[in-house]
């Protein structure tokens, strides 16, 4: 599902990252998920002709967001690497967009179980985590997966590489996790199917990015 742009409409000048990259969206595409963005270009919150200001996000992480916002269905393609994967997950956190966050854990997930990808853990995994923990708020959905991944998929090297740099949370998450009895159904719970929506932030299935 695609977006197109009016030359009408009016265009919001979003300043991200340190040193700022300026990102000139049209104000419907810009605000058509995001409840920060929506906030923001309220009167009340912003000044005429104010950019939008989002010094802690990587440029490149807005710039995957932007597209995303245009072609959804086209917009994150297998160039775009887990750790940058993470970056726009905590953008999305950061700009209260549910269906951008839903969007990214599923590619992630994907990603993590796809044999092409098989490596990732072991070359990324410790970023990963980094980036996620940093930028997201307990109970996150994707601390979630993260926690599931290492304690049921990643391998010991995976595991001693992350333990020995990760955050202390992440430490007592995969714990709890492995804590648990395994059987089949339990330990790759995290492969269930998209139909239930598995780590999406949305509150009932009609709220899933799928119907957006």
């Amino acid at each position: 599902m695609g977006s197109s742009f009016n030359a009408a409409e009016k265009v919001v000048v979003v300043d991200v990252g340190s040193p700022p990259v300026s990102f000139s969206v049209p104000e419907a595409i810009l605000c058509s998920t995001s409840e920060f963005l929506k906030a923001k270009i309220k009167p009340e919150w912003s000044q005429e002709g104010a950019s939008i200001q989002i010094p802690d996000s990587p440029a490149d992480a807005f710039s995957l967001y932007v597209n995303w916002l245009y072609d959804r269905s086209s917009a994150i393609n297998a160039g775009v690497n887990m750790v940058m994967l993470a970056s726009a997950y905590v953008l999305g956190e950061g700009i209260m967009d549910t269906a951008f966050k839903d969007t990214i854990i599923d590619i992630m997930k994907g990603r993590i179980f796809s044999d092409k990808h098989r490596a990732v853990l072991a070359i990324d995994g410790v970023d990963i985590v980094k980036t996620i923990y940093e930028g997201t708020p307990r109970g996150s959905a994707a601390r979630k997966l993260l926690a599931h991944v290492f304690a049921f998929r990643a391998s010991v090297g995976d595991l001693s590489a992350a333990f020995d740099s990760a955050p202390k949370e992440f430490y007592y998450n995969v714990a709890l996790v492995a804590r648990k009895p395994v059987d089949v159904g339990m330990s790759y719970a995290f492969l269930d199917t998209i139909e239930k929506c598995s780590y999406h932030c949305h509150q009932g299935k009609e709220y899933c990015y799928f119907g957006l």
